[in-house]
């Protein structure tokens, strides 16, 4: 009779360990990747982007042809409500039948993230004919113009140090060390660049924490003003000339730390613990040189009694942006011999 071979329990209970380890390690392991796939898609200075197709570099006159934009969200945000208008030098080109100059986007286009790492992409169709060339010439150079704009957002979430006892002259262990805080992209053509971070004393016995945000546009086009009761961005977009009054302006619509203890929402209905400069409720924020600065402080103050800590920090800014695109077409005679 065969003897049946026995595992050592001793032996056994290693085994069984090293699997659970295994599984340990694997998924720590998938919770890295997905904290840098993460990481990776709120990086870039890109939004709503468009590729034109269709338009040939020679055409003759009468000729009909179909403009093709092909729309792409290549930034980290949604975009619900965008417009795309064509220009066309109108006495030599002009719309066929079914076409207009302005088409709204009628889909939404959801922005990257790890289940859809290159964004949302639409197709926009638009029938043109050439009109004759004049007859004392043999062709035309005309220009096809493409213009897109769209309301956008950028947010940040950051870790920032708060230090009642920043100015304290007596040695102390403490948890975190207050410092500016640099930033990169953050997935969008808008970006906070940089956050001074200030502990202000407020009397004796408290500080009030203060940022400094640093804004600047980094993208190929232009940040427009994105209110409903400045003519929105539908209105905006079809302009022939784009006002001073609807240009370079944005919205610190929120800034939040502490859990929301300290918090400005330019939609909160109640008091807020945060008050910025200049007030987002009052006017928006315009960029110079595609540059702004504003700064936002705690109302009220932090005992110095409690220790530092570290606290996430969460800011959102929202805008409409427009940029344009050309191509260039010869409109030819057709000469009969």
């Amino acid at each position: 009779m065969k003897k049946t071979a026995v595992i050592p329990l001793k032996s056994f209970i290693f085994f069984i360990l090293f699997i659970i380890q295994l599984l340990f390690l694997a998924g720590c392991s998938d919770t890295g990747k997905s904290a840098e796939s993460d990481k990776n898609f709120r990086r870039g200075t890109n939004g709503l982007d468009f590729e034109i197709h269709g338009v040939l570099e020679k055409m003759y006159e009468g000729t009909n042809f179909q403009a093709i934009v092909q729309l792409f969200n290549k930034g980290a945000y949604d975009i619900s409500e965008a417009y795309v208008v064509v220009t066309l030098e109108k006495d030599y080109m002009g719309f066929g039948s079914g076409s207009q100059s302005l088409q709204e986007v009628p889909v939404k286009l959801n922005g990257k993230s790890v289940l859809n790492p290159s964004g949302d992409f639409q197709f926009l169709k638009y029938n043109i004919q050439t009109k004759n060339v004049d007859k004392t010439s043999q062709y035309h150079n005309s220009v096809v113009t493409i213009t897109a704009c769209y309301k956008y957002m950028t947010y940040v979430i950051t870790e920032v140090c708060i230090d009642p006892h920043l100015y304290d002259l007596a040695p102390t262990i403490k948890a975190c060390e207050v410092k500016d805080l640099s930033l990169g992209d953050q997935g969008a053509p808008v970006a906070i660049e940089k956050i001074e971070v200030k502990m202000l004393p407020s009397g004796e016995n408290y500080v009030k924490p203060q940022f400094i945000i640093h804004i600047k546009n980094k993208g190929n086009g232009n940040v427009i003003n994105f209110k409903e009761e400045n003519g929105g961005i539908k209105n905006i977009c079809t302009q022939e000339e784009l006002q001073y009054s609807n240009w370079n302006l944005l919205q610190l619509t929120k800034i939040a730390f502490s859990n929301e203890k300290f918090i400005y929402n330019v939609n909160n209905k109640g008091k807020n613990t945060m008050e910025c400069v200049p007030d987002p409720k009052d006017k928006l924020l315009r960029l110079r040189d595609g540059e702004a600065t504003i700064r936002c402080t705690a109302v009220e103050g932090i005992d110095k009694q409690e220790s530092a800590y570290v606290t996430q920090l969460f800011i959102q800014l929202d805008y409409g942006y427009t940029v344009s695109k050309s191509e260039q077409i010869r409109i030819e005679r057709q000469l009969l011999y």
